[in-house]
């Protein structure tokens, strides 16, 4: 077991509580900052369990995508209200960014809420402990992840239009060109990941 911990007053409590562990090693490093890749090559595919800063939950998540070749799966405890997003399917109103990204990297599922009673001293919001088993290449693919990740935040940036105005802005590619094949007239919680696969692939085919 490899902890990270940024807080070295934190770190100089664990070090005392865990030493004596052989299999036990402490890290005072900012998790964003540590590389992934350095201890799969150590001990093989990773488990990640992280009881998070609110703050950074998107940030890590990135990093878990980006690094997903490396980790098996991903435990965190999280805010309830963005874990409620992150598992959110198409057609209801939680539907957002997170969603679409978390379900087409990963298998996510939400194991278990916490109550904020349970922590000292008690927040203001509840928690869950969420799961996300990641997948290597997910299925479908897109051609081009940058752009994936641009036409879903250019989608749910202006969530209340539909999909023919808020993506109108796309410089790349004439919108309006592909409404034959692809029907535009929908507001971007109504896709699913695999449409918005589909979308982004034809918008590849378009400008390469």
């Amino acid at each position: 077991m490899i902890a990270v911990e940024i807080d070295k007053r934190f770190v100089d409590i664990i070090k005392k509580k865990y030493s004596s562990f052989p299999n036990f090693e402490i890290l005072c490093e900012d998790f964003l900052k540590v590389d992934i890749r350095k201890f799969y090559d150590i001990y093989g595919k990773l488990s990640i369990v992280g009881n998070l800063p609110y703050h950074i939950t998107s940030s890590v998540l990135f990093k878990m995508f980006e690094n997903r070749r490396y980790i098996n799966s991903v435990y965190l405890m999280i805010q309830r209200e963005v874990s409620n997003r992150i598992v959110s399917p198409h057609k209801t109103k939680g539907r957002g960014i997170l969603s679409v990204y978390s379900q087409y990297y990963c298998n996510v599922k939400s194991l278990f809420n916490v109550s904020k009673n349970v922590f000292y001293p008690v927040p203001k919001v509840d928690s869950s402990f969420i799961k996300f088993d990641l997948f290597e290449r997910p299925k479908p693919e897109v051609k081009d992840e940058k752009l994936f990740i641009s036409v879903v935040k250019l989608a749910f940036g202006k969530r209340r239009k539909y999909l023919r105005n808020s993506l109108k802005e796309m410089k790349k590619v004439d919108i309006s060109a592909l409404r034959e094949i692809f029907n535009f007239d929908r507001r971007p919680e109504e896709l699913t990941v695999k449409e918005f696969v589909e979308l982004t692939n034809l918008i590849h085919h378009r400008i390469s």
